[in-house]
C-alpha cells in the first residue's frame, strides 16, 4: 500500500489492523479468488493506499507502544 497498490489476503495476524478494507481479506484460497474477480482491490486510489498505509510508519508504531506500556506501567498493581 505505501507504493499506492492495495493487497488481497488472508484475514489472519495483522493483515486485518494494515489492509485499508477488511472486504480485500479472505479466509481461504477461494474467498482470495472471488476478491479478485470482484475487482474490490480497485476500489482504491494509489492515494487513498499511500495515506491509509501512512498510518503504520515506524514513528506511528513506537508511539502506539510507547502509549501501551506507559498506560501498563501506571496500572495499580495490588
Amino acid at each position: 500500500m505505501a507504493c499506492g497498490v492495495p493487497f488481497v489476503g488472508f484475514n489472519l495476524g495483522a493483515l486485518p489492523e494494515l489492509n485499508i478494507d477488511r472486504a480485500l481479506l479472505g479466509e481461504n484460497v477461494s474467498d482470495l479468488s472471488e476478491i479478485m474477480k470482484l475487482e474490490k482491490h480497485k476500489l482504491y486510489s494509489p492515494d487513498d493506499l499511500i495515506s491509509h498505509a501512512s498510518l503504520f510508519s515506524e514513528e506511528n508504531f513506537v508511539s502506539r507502544y510507547e502509549s501501551i506500556y506507559r498506560d501498563l506501567l501506571s496500572f495499580p498493581y495490588n
